[in-house]
């Protein structure tokens, strides 16, 4: 049984935690939340009286979450008798050089810090080093979910990101494939990246892109409707939330295979994984485009349950209510 009263300090970059957390003090919570931005740990450090005031505030919690990771920051609050949840968002490499200054400090946090894996190749690698560790991807808000999963007219293909990291390169690869064999189908790319201008450029003979950078979160919902399938092609992700927010309104994953997209593709029914192989991609996502010319009941059924699946793993209220008992379990160890 909780105990009601307990104060939990959520620090974080990234306000859709801010949304979270007002989820869940609207559904009765056990604890009493309070919410801190902070840019970056490093910027925070060099705005001193700022700070200050604010790791004030954090040390009158029970527990502290914050959802980046610097060894200077984390350090402040480890030496604190207070436990301390790190979660692993933006360490899409656990071969990098992140993962390595990561290596040195863990162990002298040991006994002050739970880390949140989301995924489970972070929970093995951090377990292995003896530091405790909880795995809860990251939850889809349930305004993102599509109330009327339909079958449309134009077979789309959804891409989140014009950066190289997350493999806009091969998107134009992809494109310039379906532009020579199959142009009826359309690439809509979202998001923003240092490839946005390239990407503009190479559209502008293949004319198979639909380019919509910055999309209002208020707009995704019709995107994803609008769309057929989703697309990763990665070249690492501690969890894809794109592919996520795919997979909740019944859409299809061919990926690459990162540690974020393997968890979310539990089996194959719901889309495939594949090194990238720009003609194996090409046949991958044309199954999919003849199931839907060919069979649109078919492909219904699909999606319908691609989307009841993932609900009921991803969901907001799964996924919250998870990370709420991380911090029952950081309080009381």
């Amino acid at each position: 049984m909780k105990e009601k009263g307990h104060k939990v300090t959520v620090i974080s970059s990234a306000l859709d935690i801010k949304k979270e957390l007002d989820w869940l003090e609207k559904r009765g919570s056990n604890y009493e939340y309070k919410f801190i931005h902070l840019p970056r740990a490093i910027y925070a450090l060099l705005a001193a009286p700022f700070f200050r005031d604010r790791l004030l505030i954090a040390n009158s919690a029970d527990i502290i979450y914050v959802s980046f990771i610097d060894p200077v920051f984390v350090s402040l609050f480890s030496m604190g008798r207070k436990r301390l949840i790190i979660g692993l968002h933006g360490l899409t490499d656990l071969n990098g050089k992140g993962t390595k200054i990561l290596r040195i400090f863990l162990p002298l946090w040991k006994k002050s810090i739970i880390v949140h894996a989301l995924n489970s190749s972070q929970h093995q690698y951090f377990s292995k080093i003896g530091i405790d560790t909880i795995c809860i991807p990251s939850a889809v808000p349930d305004d993102l979910f599509v109330k009327d999963i339909v079958v449309n007219e134009v077979f789309r293909i959804w891409f989140p990101s014009m950066e190289w990291f997350k493999g806009a390169d091969r998107l134009l690869e992809l494109a310039n494939l379906f532009k020579k064999r199959l142009p009826e189908v359309r690439f809509v790319v979202t998001g923003s990246g240092q490839m946005e201008e390239t990407i503009r450029k190479a559209n502008r003979s293949l004319g198979n892109i639909d380019i919509k950078a910055n999309l209002p979160q208020e707009n995704l919902p019709a995107l994803y409707q609008s769309c057929s399938l989703f697309l990763c092609l990665s070249r690492s992700e501690s969890f894809s939330r794109a592919a996520a927010e795919g997979q909740v309104n019944g859409l299809p994953v061919v990926s690459t295979p990162t540690d974020g997209t393997r968890d979310i593709l539990s089996s194959e029914e719901l889309g495939v994984v594949q090194e990238f192989d720009a003609e194996k991609f090409y046949r991958l996502i044309l199954n999919y485009y003849k199931l839907w010319l060919n069979n649109k009941e078919k492909f219904l059924a699909l999606k319908l349950e691609i989307a009841r699946r993932q609900r009921a793993r991803l969901g907001w209220k799964v996924m919250v209510n998870k990370l709420e008992a991380s911090f029952f379990v950081g309080i009381n160890t």
